[in-house]
């Protein structure tokens, strides 16, 4: 799920360059051979469609996903399960689902610290 640096920073050189736009991959891979080879930047870029921070437009383009759309779709679901865990672990029954971009535990209220405050949080009895 994490991104190596190399693949980490191929995805901001890639982010500046075509920030929301369409982009196929030979215009990736002109990007990116600058700093690596051209069978590297391939195999980066596949790397970073299978772990979704970029993703497939058409047949022939991929998108760029923003910092807000791998949170939402990659960091918001671990970050409910490993709620989800921890609070089980001490002995609530909750489950934690992600609905409109946010963490939903439904069950018992558990003592939450700062997740709260910040909106994260919404409670379903």
């Amino acid at each position: 799920m994490w991104l190596k640096k190399r693949e980490f920073a191929s995805y901001l050189l890639l982010w500046k360059v075509f920030k929301d736009q369409p982009f196929n991959i030979g215009e990736a891979l002109d990007v990116l051979e600058d700093f690596m080879s051209r069978k590297v930047a391939y195999n980066v870029l596949k790397r970073l469609e299978k772990l979704g921070w970029i993703s497939r437009v058409n047949s022939l383009e991929f998108k760029v996903l923003s910092f807000n759309e791998i949170f939402n779709s990659i960091v918001l679901p671990y970050l409910g399960l490993r709620l989800e865990r921890n609070f089980r672990s001490k002995g609530y029954k909750i489950k934690v689902r992600v609905e409109n971009d946010r963490l939903k535990i439904e069950g018992e209220t558990p003592p939450l610290k700062g997740l709260s405050k910040y909106y994260i949080i919404h409670y379903h009895q």
